[in-house]
C-alpha cells in the first residue's frame, strides 16, 4: 500500500523556543564544503579544490506587535529550529542575525537571515 509524503507546505520556525509567524519562503543552507573542478593547460585533472560554505536560514516573517526587532536584530548564540511538514527539522546552532533588519511596515512583515556555526538536519 502506498504511503502519502508531504514534500512541502507548512513550517515552523522558531528561534531560542519563540514561535515567528512566517509570510514567505523559508530557505535552509546546511553548509559544508563545495568542491570546484581544478582544470589545468590540458583540461581537467581530476581533482579539486574546497572551500567552506557557512550555513545559514533565510526567512519571511510578520512583523508581530508583540514581537521587538531592535531585540531580534542582537541575537547571538541562538538556537533556530525549522520544522517542516515533510518531517524534517533544520537545527541552526549559535545563530546570529547577519543582515540588518528592515520592516516593511505597509505590508507588515520583514526578511530574516541567520547564520551560524553548525545546522544539522534531523530527517523523519
Amino acid at each position: 500500500m502506498a504511503t502519502s509524503v508531504s514534500f512541502g507546505g507548512t513550517c515552523q520556525f522558531t528561534i531560542n523556543g519563540t514561535l515567528y509567524s512566517l509570510s514567505g519562503s523559508v530557505k535552509v543552507k546546511v553548509g559544508g564544503v563545495t568542491r570546484t573542478p581544478a582544470i589545468g593547460p590540458s583540461g581537467p585533472t581530476g581533482n579539486w579544490t574546497e572551500k567552506w560554505i557557512e550555513p545559514e536560514v533565510d526567512v519571511e516573517v510578520f512583523d508581530d506587535p508583540t514581537q521587538s526587532v531592535t531585540l531580534l536584530q542582537a541575537v547571538t548564540g541562538a538556537t533556530v529550529q525549522v520544522q517542516g511538514r515533510n518531517g524534517k527539522t533544520y537545527m541552526l546552532y549559535n545563530a546570529f542575525v547577519t543582515d540588518a533588519l528592515e520592516p516593511d511596515v505597509v505590508a507588515g512583515k520583514f526578511s530574516l537571515k541567520l547564520s551560524g556555526s553548525s545546522c544539522v538536519e534531523l530527517v523523519a
